[in-house]
């Protein structure tokens, strides 16, 4: 033998859950598991409703049947259409999708106005949500892992989806049953979810809308804790939408159920936080991609400069409410051409603030004064007047 043969190197020893090595494929899996959990959670709950509100098991039925037979129909249309173009398009169409079905039952379960055909329409559209998710989701992975963990990566993948339909059933079935669709819970995070996907205009434009709907149709806060809520987003860093943490604190602080209601309340913030700000950051991802494009669209660009001057009227509704509920103390409700409007009872004018309110205006636009002078010296003379009679 010729010494200077070398001897045959052993094969590489298969590597267990190789395709965990690669960062993006661990966040894959996570989210994968967890949108498959919320997936089943919306399956349990609206299952459980709709059966309780109709006792049909034709629509039991043909739920199975629209979850199902898109996936028959059109798998292989919708690979083929993922090899074509970018998966993760796909993929963020199916969720947005998904999205959508979820907040529309939940909008439908907490007004009571669910009907028959609404149930059959969320159904197909969520079984074509499916078909839009897992072929494009599989022909990502070999994008996150390359050929060499490919195997890996779909064992894997296809674990993460077994582990989210084995959570999925149990955490639903234990909300519905700890909280039930009337729990304030499940109302603060319909409300604020629906909030963050339909709303323009930023804070000020989005703060009307939730001013009324807390206090007038929920009952979470009265209108003078809403103004302090307002009054400490204006006066502390962040974001002013922080305010509606404030609101969802206050919702489940005075509905605590079994909970503490300090509990309640910290888990409503928290709660307000997440479903307000999660399909917000879903909007920009999913947009981001398409600005620059979307920009030189002149039919998209009217319509956003028609939507700047529908937000100006909103805020300066807004602007109105706040007044009214600062300068009078009782307001009363008329009802004119179909319009619900609040018209203050003259007796019940707040003399000191009216001062402070011409005061600051004057200071700001007569005198050119700053905000943080203006914010500070009617904060001291607030405090001062309610020293001074004794209501501090």
């Amino acid at each position: 033998m010729n010494a200077s043969t070398s001897a045959p190197t052993a094969p590489a020893r298969p590597v267990s859950f190789a395709a965990l090595r690669h960062p993006g494929f661990r966040a894959y899996f996570l989210l994968s598991a967890l949108a498959m959990m919320a997936d089943n959670i919306e399956h349990v709950i609206s299952y459980w409703v709709m059966f309780g509100k109709f006792h049909s098991p034709a629509l039991g039925g043909f739920a199975v049947v629209s979850h199902w037979l898109p996936f028959l129909l059109f798998s292989v249309y919708s690979g083929a259409l993922a090899d074509r173009l970018d998966p993760r398009r796909m993929i963020q169409l199916g969720m947005a999708l998904f999205m959508g079905v979820s907040i529309a039952w939940g909008v439908l379960f907490i007004t009571g106005t669910l009907q028959i055909w609404h149930a059959c329409v969320l159904l197909v559209v969520h079984g074509c949500a499916g078909v839009l998710w897992g072929p494009p989701s599989q022909l990502l992975l070999h994008d996150i892992v390359g050929r060499d963990n490919l195997q890996s990566a779909v064992r894997l993948n296809a674990t993460a989806r077994q582990l989210g339909m084995l959570a999925g059933p149990g955490v639903g079935g234990g909300l519905l049953l700890w909280l039930g669709p009337n729990h304030v819970f499940a109302k603060i995070g319909t409300f604020f979810s629906t909030m963050a996907v339909v709303t323009f205009g930023g804070a000020y434009a989005v703060l009307s809308y939730v001013a009324q709907q807390a206090v007038e149709t929920y009952g979470w806060l009265r209108p003078g804790e809403m103004l302090d809520g307002l009054g400490m987003a204006e006066t502390t860093p962040g974001p002013l939408i922080m305010v509606v943490q404030f609101v969802g604190f206050m919702g489940a602080f005075r509905a605590p159920g079994v909970l503490p209601p300090l509990l309640a309340g910290a888990l409503g913030g928290v709660l307000t936080t997440w479903v307000t700000f999660v399909p917000c950051f879903m909007w920009i991802f999913a947009g981001a991609p398409f600005v620059e494009t979307l920009r030189s669209n002149k039919g998209l660009s009217a319509a956003l400069a028609a939507i700047t001057a529908a937000v100006v009227g909103v805020v300066l509704n807004l602007a109105v409410w706040f007044a009214l509920h600062t300068l009078f103390t009782q307001q009363h409700t008329v009802n004119i051409l179909g319009l619900s409007l609040d018209v203050p009872v003259p007796g019940s004018l707040n003399l000191p603030a009216l001062v402070l309110t011409i005061a600051a205006l004057l200071a700001v636009f007569r005198f050119k004064v700053g905000m943080i002078p203006v914010l500070g010296a009617c904060a001291a003379a607030g405090v001062l007047y309610r020293l001074a009679i004794g209501g501090l």
